[in-house]
């Protein structure tokens, strides 16, 4: 059913369970121009600001400056970077993209930094490199690759998960579409594409309707229910919870992006409120589970006039 990383902590890490803090990386669609670019570039081993170095080199656009927005943008991810790094202090780290890495070219958008997909990759990877150094990445920290829309990304996570040295699953790929992953005793369900939010009153109803119907599936299935279920891909970032029959709670984290609306999602849905950032979930050598609030940036609701 699922790619398993079945091991206690110890089967991914070391062996003995360990505080473990869990770092999403959901919907970075890196290469698009409402995304998450970096606005610093390693030059001769030192990371600097694009506009002391001429921009970022692209083949076709060899001077690329973040826009207004992008720059907001990249300065949450620095603040991200501080609490991801302040929250695995004196733990393992686990780094998870859950899908659509790079922006692809696609349905003729013009929102591109590049065409290019080999470029996309390349940026990617150099803002991965430069978040491992920015949270303490560590001998024995690990990072996992979960495969996204194939209009966005075809099949380059597999690509960029062997480029940064990702978990290898049966069978030599280097992402995986669903995996069941078990650290230190407490089970995560993660995929790409789940729930939607929904709007209010209801928000969060069909999320909590899926875990209901998750434990009765496993129930009948005679398999283990997970303790969290994680997914991305709207951009709406919530957290459900549901209560078993049993008194254990479970639950379903959507995960916020690393993209501010695009022109397709300002014209089909003016009014929705997209939000950028990270979401963290720590677990203890024990098991404990504590998921604090993602930290989180409001994109604009609307072009605002007074007369």
């Amino acid at each position: 059913m699922a790619e398993t990383i079945l091991q206690k902590i110890g089967g991914i890490f070391s062996r003995q369970p360990q505080d473990t803090s869990i770092l999403f990386f959901s919907d970075l669609h890196t290469g698009g121009t409402t995304s998450l670019h970096p606005n610093v570039k390693l030059v001769d081993g030192e990371h600097r600001l694009l506009d002391e170095i001429g921009g970022w080199r692209y083949v076709n656009n060899n001077h690329y400056y973040l826009n207004s927005r992008q720059v907001e943008i990249w300065g949450h991810y620095e603040k991200c970077l501080d609490y991801a790094k302040q929250q695995r202090r004196d733990k393992k780290a686990l780094m998870i993209s859950t899908g659509d890495a790079i922006e692809g070219d696609h349905h003729g958008t013009f929102e591109l930094a590049t065409h290019s997909i080999t470029e996309q990759i390349n940026t990617h990877i150099e803002l991965m490199e430069y978040t491992q150094k920015r949270i303490d990445f560590q001998a024995g920290d690990k990072i996992i690759y979960l495969d996204g829309t194939k209009t966005h990304v075809g099949d380059e996570e597999q690509s960029i998960g062997a480029r940064l040295n990702a978990h290898k699953f049966p069978g030599g790929r280097y992402s995986a579409a669903f995996i069941a992953l078990e650290v230190n005793g407490a089970l995560l369900w993660i995929y790409h594409k789940g729930k939607t939010a929904g709007n209010h009153p209801n928000r969060g109803q069909a999320a909590a309707n899926m875990l209901k119907q998750l434990w009765y599936q496993c129930l009948f299935e005679d398999e283990r229910p997970p303790d969290i279920v994680i997914s991305g891909h709207v951009h709406d970032p919530h957290h459900a919870v549901w209560s078993t029959p049993k008194g254990n709670i479970m639950h379903y984290l959507i995960l916020p992006s690393w993209q501010d609306k695009t022109r397709f999602a300002r014209d089909n849905m003016p009014t929705s409120i997209n939000k950028v950032g990270m979401q963290v979930i720590n677990i203890s050598a024990s098991g404990g589970i504590d998921i604090p609030l993602p930290v989180l940036l409001k994109n604009k609701f609307a072009e605002v006039v007074k007369i």
